[in-house]
């Protein structure tokens, strides 16, 4: 960087828009403590006289309703993926009941159970911040999804005394 009387000219240093700046980008943006919904990088807040900007190192650019509808989106996303995972790993513990090796320990199989039972739960509690939030997951589908792991339940049992 070279000062001359009152400019400042980059010799090197980061490009934008394919030149070099008059003055590093950086010195025009302030860290906002938000992250991108898109890659998740740091955002920075782009001082700008007419609206809020935002950007983030890898070009992602925002507005601040468009940064704010961005973190909704990755929010309810985020929810869903959660609620699916919990519900994946209760089905699990609940199909582990049923395995010939695991039937013969019965302190593994009420182990298993209980997770299960907790992880439905769990999954209830997303579900129901997703509706306040979101409105994502309607409540009858909540309720045959658990009508559902409670069947799989049954019948495993079932197959354990038949």
């Amino acid at each position: 960087m070279l000062v001359v009387g009152d400019l400042i000219r980059l010799s090197h240093g980061p490009k934008e828009n394919l030149s070099r700046p008059a003055i590093d980008p950086l010195f025009r943006t302030a860290a906002s403590g938000l992250s991108c919904p898109d890659c998740h990088c740091s955002l920075y807040e782009i001082a700008d006289k007419r609206v809020v900007r935002f950007r983030c190192r890898s070009g992602h650019g925002y507005s601040a309703e468009a940064l704010l509808s961005g973190q909704e989106s990755t929010r309810e996303s985020l929810l869903a993926s959660i609620y699916s995972a919990l519900l994946e790993e209760a089905a699990l513990a609940a199909r582990l009941t049923a395995l010939p090796e695991e039937v013969e320990d019965a302190a593994h199989v009420t182990y298993l159970q209980q997770r299960a039972a907790r992880l439905r739960g769990e999954a209830e509690q997303i579900s129901a911040w997703m509706r306040t939030t979101s409105g994502l997951v309607d409540p009858d589908e909540l309720t045959a999804l658990a009508d559902a792991c409670h069947g799989d339940r049954a019948r495993e049992g079932e197959l354990r005394s038949g």
